[in-house]
C-alpha cells in the first residue's frame, strides 16, 4: 500500500512534466554547483541529493552537456557524503560521458541512478534518507516550474496546471514524512521533523 500511496514524481518526471509545458531552459535557476561543499549534514545531503538529480534531469532533457556531466558529479558527491556511492559510481559516469548525444541513454541513466539511490537506502534500513531526498527532488521541481512561469499569464497555461496538481504531492509528501517521524529506537528523527516544520 505504502509502494502505491507514494508515488511522488520522479526528479526525472518532474523535469519531463516541466518541459512538455513548454517551459524554456534556464540554467540560472539551477542551484548552483558551488554549494556542493556546503552540504555537510545528512538532512543536507539527501535534499540536495534530490535537488542535484532534479536539476541534472532538466538540464539532460534540454540537451545541455556538459551541465549534464556537471550535476551528476555533484549528484555523486551528495551520494559519497551519504555513503551510497554504489548508486553513483565511475562506471556510471563513464556511460553518462559516453552517450551524452543520445538523450534516451543519458534519461535511463539518471532514472536508474535514482531508483538505485532509493532502492540502497530502503534496503538498508534508511527509510527516513530516501523520504528526504524525494522531498529534495519534489521541492526542486517546483521550485523551477514557479520560477519558469515568471510574469507569464495563468490562464490557460500548462505550467500552471502542473504545479496546481502538485496539491495531491503535497499531501503524500506529507504522509510519507510523517511516517519517518519515528526512527526505529523510538526516538523522534530530527531531521524529518525539521523538514516538516520548514514545509508547513
Amino acid at each position: 500500500a505504502k509502494k502505491i500511496f507514494y508515488s511522488l514524481p520522479s526528479p526525472l518526471e518532474t523535469a519531463m512534466l516541466i518541459k512538455s509545458a513548454g517551459a524554456e531552459y534556464d540554467e540560472e535557476l539551477l542551484n548552483s554547483l558551488e554549494n556542493v561543499n556546503k552540504y555537510t549534514s545528512s538532512k543536507a545531503l539527501a535534499l540536495n541529493l534530490g535537488i542535484y538529480t532534479t536539476d541534472l534531469s532538466f538540464a539532460s532533457l534540454f540537451d545541455q552537456t556538459q551541465t549534464s556531466i556537471n550535476y551528476m558529479e555533484a549528484s555523486r558527491a551528495m551520494a559519497e557524503g551519504l555513503d551510497i556511492s554504489e548508486a553513483i559510481d565511475k562506471e556510471t559516469m563513464e556511460r553518462l560521458e559516453n552517450n551524452l548525444q543520445n538523450r534516451d541513454v543519458v534519461m535511463d541513466i539518471i532514472s536508474e541512478t535514482f531508483l538505485n539511490s532509493s532502492s540502497y537506502l530502503k534496503e538498508n534500513e534508511r527509510q527516513d534518507v530516501a523520504a528526504i531526498v524525494l522531498v529534495g527532488g519534489w521541492i526542486e521541481g517546483l521550485y523551477l516550474a514557479t520560477k519558469l512561469v515568471g510574469d507569464k499569464s495563468i490562464e490557460n497555461n500548462k505550467l500552471v496546471d502542473r504545479i496546481l496538481e502538485q496539491k495531491l504531492s503535497f499531501n503524500i509528501v506529507q504522509r510519507m514524512l510523517d511516517d519517518n517521524k519515528e526512527k526505529s529506537t523510538g526516538e523522534q528523527n530530527e531531521d524529518i521533523v525539521a523538514l516538516i516544520d520548514e514545509l508547513q
